[in-house]
């Protein structure tokens, strides 16, 4: 009885040795991953496949650049619009606009999977590229079905601020983004150039 009895308060003085320091080490852990500034919340998940993602922005813009041209469609009136000095030819547009869509793409991508970056700073740069397009994809509607010029020199300048808006965010969250960005600024820049002379001529 007396061997039993010492055993048994051994083995509870090896429980209470052993409790504290397990107690101690999972809250130590506990708070590192609080204090961890790279927290998980704050990183795309592991599952995602960066070609995937890749496919989405880009295909996904390509299709907005696709509704922009239906909603342009038919031309009215663009063949007795003025032309002003400098204007590309007709065919440049639509490759120049094709190429700017998936460079679009590509910027959003880049932004998306940037490692360094918040979620909560992920969501609200992905919201300026969706309001961004919105107003993007319906100025040919104003420009080109509704031959409203300067409707749509109006609405190509909210595109100007919102897109210099976006390009500011992707240049702070990643620097490809916003390299890609300032390029289709300089497009922009030349396409309310042409919109505003347009106007101006008519």
């Amino acid at each position: 009885m007396d061997k039993n009895k010492n055993h048994s308060e051994s083995d509870k003085k090896d429980a209470e040795k052993i409790k504290p320091k397990t107690e101690q080490e999972s809250s130590a852990n506990n708070s590192e991953k609080l204090n961890d500034s790279k927290h998980p919340e704050n990183k795309m998940p592991p599952k995602h496949v960066w070609w995937l993602d890749a496919l989405y922005f880009i295909v996904g813009t390509l299709a907005l650049g696709g509704i922009a041209t239906l909603l342009g469609w038919p031309m009215f009136k663009w063949d007795s619009y003025p032309k002003p000095m400098g204007m590309a030819p007709d065919w440049l547009f639509s490759v120049a606009w094709t190429i700017i869509y998936i460079a679009i793409g590509v910027a959003t991508f880049c932004m998306w999977r940037d490692k360094e970056l918040t979620k909560k700073d992920r969501k609200f740069n992905l919201w300026l590229y969706f309001i961004h397009m919105a107003f993007n994809i319906t100025w040919p509607l104003f420009f080109f079905r509704l031959a409203l010029p300067i409707v749509a020199c109006v609405w190509l300048a909210i595109i100007v601020v919102l897109a210099l808006i976006t390009t500011w965010r992707y240049f702070v969250a990643n620097i490809v983004s916003g390299i890609i960005f300032c390029v289709y600024m300089m497009w922009l820049i030349y396409a309310f150039y042409l919109n505003v002379s347009i106007c101006i001529l008519l």
